[in-house]
C-alpha cells in the first residue's frame, strides 16, 4: 500500500469533519464560561489539558491564526491568541464522544476514550517530571508534548476506523504485533501519522520534534536545550505510559525499570522518583476523570488498550507437549495455534478475557492459555475441582455452548465456583465445550466485565464451529481434526 493515499485520505476526512472531543463535560465547561478573567482562563486551560484531541485542534488553530508573534506551544498562549469566544466556538464545533451514538459506534467511542485517558496520563507524567527535574522550563509545554504522543492513533481510530478494524483482524490472523499489522493494513504506522499531522497543522518545532523522537538514540549526557528536554521527557513519558497501559501486566514493572535505566542520565532520574510520580499522576488522573464524568475508567482503559496491543505469548513452558510443532501447520507450534484461535475469538466477540481450559485428571478443569484482562495472572488460579459440581465442568461434559447474562443473580449463579467472584468478577460470560467422540477436551471461556444482556452475534455460527474444530485439533497429540 502506498503511504501517500492513506495520509491524504486522513487529511481529506479531517477537512470534512471538525472532529471530536474526548469528554462531553469538557465542552460543557467551556460553553459555560462567560468572561476572560484569570480564574475563567485557568478553568478553561485545565479543562482543555485533559483532552488530547481538543488540545490538538486548539494548537492547530492558534498556529494558523496569523496573529501569533511566535509559535504557540501551550494552552495559555493559544487562549491568549484566539480569545475565549473563538475557543468556545471551536469547542462547540466538535462532537463529544460520550454522546457518540449518533455518529460513531459505542466500541469505537470507548476505544477513543481509552486512548484519551492514556494520553492524559502521559501529559500529566511529563509535566510532573519537568516540574521536579527541570523547574526552569515550562511544565505545560512538556504536558502538551506528552498529551499528543498518540495523536496519530486517535485520529486513525476516528477517521480511518474501518482500516484500523481490518488491522486488528490481520493482527489476530497472522500473529503480528499491532505495529506490524497497522503498517500492512494502512501503509504507515500511527506514530508516522501523528508526525505528518503535526507538520500539516504547522505545530511548533517543540511539538513536532517530540513526536519524532521515538526512534532516536538516547544521549548519555546532559541535555543542551529546552527543546531537547521536552523531546526526551515526552519520549520517556510515552514509554512509561505504554508500559502501564499497553504491556501485559507481568511485563509492566520490568518495562518501566528498563525505561528508567535508559533515561536515568538524560532526565536526572532519582531512585524511587518514577514510582512516586506514577502513583501521583494516576491519582490526579482519577480525579480528573471523575470531574469529567468520564464513562471509561483508568482500569477499563488499560484493559482495552492491552487487548488491542497483545500478540501471541507462550503461556506454557517450553517443555510442555503443546509447544511442539503441529502437523497441521509446520510454521506454528501448537501453543501458537491455540493462542491465535483464542485471539480470533476474543477479538471477534469483543470479550474482555478469553481462556482455554482443559481436563487435568478425571475431576479437575484448569486454564492453560488466555488473552485479555489480567489473563496471565488468572490462568494459574482458574482451576475447577472438588466434589461440588460447577458450571464450567458441567458444560465441558456436554456438547453445548452456554451464554450467562447475569453471573451473580441469574439462574446459574448457584453453579459458579466460590472463588470465581474474587478472582475473575465478570458479570456476563460464555462457555463452549470442546467435545470429540464423546470425550471432553476442555472449554473455551469468554467474559464481559460489565453485564451484557444480549450475547454477541455469531456465537453459534459457522466461524465459531470452525474455531472449535481448530482448537480440538490443536489439542490432539497427533494433530487429528476429528470433532
Amino acid at each position: 500500500m502506498n503511504v501517500l493515499p492513506v495520509i491524504e485520505k486522513l487529511f481529506l476526512k479531517i477537512d470534512a469533519d471538525p472532529g471530536f472531543a474526548c469528554f462531553g463535560t469538557t465542552l460543557a465547561t467551556i460553553a459555560e464560561l462567560d468572561d476572560d478573567s484569570i480564574q475563567a482562563t485557568r478553568i478553561l486551560t485545565l479543562a482543555i489539558l485533559r483532552d488530547a484531541c481538543l488540545t490538538a485542534q486548539l494548537i492547530r488553530h492558534a498556529n494558523a491564526s496569523g496573529r501569533a508573534g511566535q509559535s504557540v506551544s501551550t494552552i495559555d498562549q493559544a487562549v491568549a491568541v484566539l480569545g475565549i469566544d473563538k475557543v468556545k466556538a471551536l469547542a462547540a464545533s466538535l462532537a463529544p464522544l460520550d454522546a457518540a451514538s449518533g455518529f460513531i459506534n459505542e466500541a469505537q467511542a470507548e476505544f477513543l476514550q481509552a486512548e484519551a485517558i492514556a494520553a492524559a496520563f502521559c501529559g500529566l507524567f511529563a509535566a510532573g517530571l519537568t516540574r521536579s527535574n527541570s523547574p526552569r522550563l515550562k511544565a505545560q509545554e512538556s504536558q502538551l508534548c506528552g498529551l499528543l504522543q498518540n495523536l496519530g492513533r486517535m485520529l486513525a481510530i476516528y477517521y480511518l476506523h474501518d482500516e484500523v478494524v481490518r488491522s486488528h483482524a490481520l493482527q489476530a490472523e497472522e500473529n503480528l504485533t499491532e505495529e506490524d499489522a497497522v503498517l500492512q493494513s494502512l501503509g504507515m504506522g500511527f506514530d508516522a501519522m501523528g508526525t505528518a499531522v503535526a507538520l500539516h497543522w504547522k505545530f511548533p518545532d517543540v511539538l513536532q520534534r517530540s513526536l519524532e523522537t521515538g526512534g532516536d538514540k538516547i544521549p548519555a549526557r546532559a541535555l543542551a536545550s529546552p527543546l531537547e528536554w521536552h523531546q526526551y521527557c515526552a519520549a520517556f513519558a510515552r514509554q512509561v505510559t505504554d508500559a502501564l497501559f499497553r504491556k501485559p501486566e507481568h511485563q509492566m514493572k520490568g518495562a518501566v525499570a528498563s525505561d528508567v535505566h535508559a533515561f536515568r542520565t538524560v532526565l536526572h532520574l532519582k531512585d524511587g522518583e518514577v514510582a512516586e510520580l506514577i502513583e501521583h499522576c494516576m491519582a490526579e488522573l482519577d480525579g480528573l476523570l471523575r470531574a469529567a464524568a468520564a464513562s471509561c475508567t483508568i482500569a477499563r482503559s488499560r484493559e482495552l488498550l492491552r487487548k488491542s496491543s497483545d500478540r501471541v505469548t507462550d503461556w506454557l513452558s517450553p517443555q510442555d507437549s503443546l509447544t511442539k510443532s503441529s502437523p497441521t501447520d509446520a510454521r506454528k507450534t501448537r501453543v501458537e495455534q491455540i493462542y491465535q484461535t483464542l485471539r480470533s475469538i476474543h477479538d471477534t466477540f469483543q470479550f474482555d478475557m478469553t481462556l482455554l481450559c482443559v481436563p487435568n485428571g478425571a475431576t479437575e478443569l484448569v486454564a492453560i492459555s488466555g488473552v485479555g484482562r489480567n489473563a496471565n495472572q488468572i490462568i494459574s488460579r482458574f482451576r475447577c475441582g472438588g466434589a461440588k459440581q460447577d458450571l464450567f465442568r458441567s458444560v465441558s461434559a456436554k456438547a453445548i455452548g452456554l451464554y450467562v447474562a447475569d453471573v451473580q443473580g441469574g439462574p446459574y449463579a448457584k453453579f459458579m465456583p466460590h472463588w470465581y467472584g474474587n478472582l475473575v468478577g465478570a458479570q456476563s460470560l460464555y462457555v463452549m465445550s470442546l467435545m470429540q467422540d464423546g470425550v471432553p477436551q476442555g472449554i473455551v471461556y469468554g467474559d464481559f466485565t460489565s453485564r451484557r444482556e444480549v450475547p454477541p452475534d455469531g456465537l453459534d455460527g459457522a466461524q465459531m464451529r470452525q474455531w472449535r474444530s481448530d482448537l480440538i485439533a490443536a489439542l490432539q497429540p497427533d494433530g487429528s481434526k476429528k470433532a
